[in-house]
């Protein structure tokens, strides 16, 4: 009698152990996906934001200006012409740009200021003035004040496997695994020249907030 009652108190054992592992399985598997949503317009809202904070230090001082579109998703990225820029709604627009207006920058269309077309590098030959000697007159399509412009691209979730002093790769350039990397394109234009830097920032989130780890440098032209 008594080994019939114990007979039938295993499988309710199990049971109880099968729920209970479910459970954390599925709290788990929650707050994995909980750490992994890196989309939605509080997210945008939130990565914009620190992308900014971190770009204002990295560009140094100068009059820096945001343009509230962001960049396509793609790692190959490392200038702004129109079609580096993804379709962004009115609305997507408004939310970012009151971001930038709240980190304290203006807007810009990027693709206007492209350094190609109206501004080129200091690399560029330069006309020669009367007396043979290079003409340091302001380019045409340069500005007379130098500023800088960013687009920011959105956030590419990191699949490399790295140890664990490392979070990004710079061969694939991937972020590893637990972080993001997020294209940002800086464009300088100044008085006869211009330069493009491209970088990725590598961000994660720590206790709910989106943080900019490292900035890995990419291209550098003028």
């Amino acid at each position: 009698m008594n080994s019939l009652r114990k007979n039938r108190e295993i499988p309710a054992i199990y049971r109880r152990i099968a729920i209970h592992a479910g459970a954390l399985f599925a709290l788990a598997a929650s707050q994995v996906a909980g750490a992994q949503r890196s989309s939605g317009p509080d997210v945008d809202n939130a990565v914009l934001s620190a992308i900014l904070k971190a770009a204002a230090s990295d560009a140094g001082r100068g009059d820096l200006r945001v343009d509230p579109r962001p960049l396509i998703v793609d790692a190959a990225l490392y200038s702004v012409q129109p079609e580096a820029m993804a379709h962004a709604s009115p609305v997507v627009v408004r939310r970012r740009t009151a971001v930038i207006n709240a980190a304290g920058f203006k807007t810009v269309d990027t693709t206007i200021v492209n350094q190609s077309r109206n501004c080129p590098g200091s690399l560029v030959t330069r006309p020669l003035d009367s007396l043979g000697r290079v003409d340091d007159k302001r380019v045409v399509g340069c500005p007379e004040k130098p500023f800088a412009v960013i687009a920011v691209g959105p956030l590419r979730p990191g699949s490399a496997v790295l140890p664990q002093d490392q979070v990004y790769d710079r061969d694939t350039e991937t972020a590893a695994r637990g972080y993001w990397a997020a294209r940002v394109i800086r464009t300088t234009l100044g008085r006869g020249r211009s330069r493009a830097y491209a970088a990725d920032y590598v961000l994660a989130k720590r206790a709910g907030t989106w943080v900019v780890i490292k900035i890995v440098g990419l291209m550098n032209v003028e």
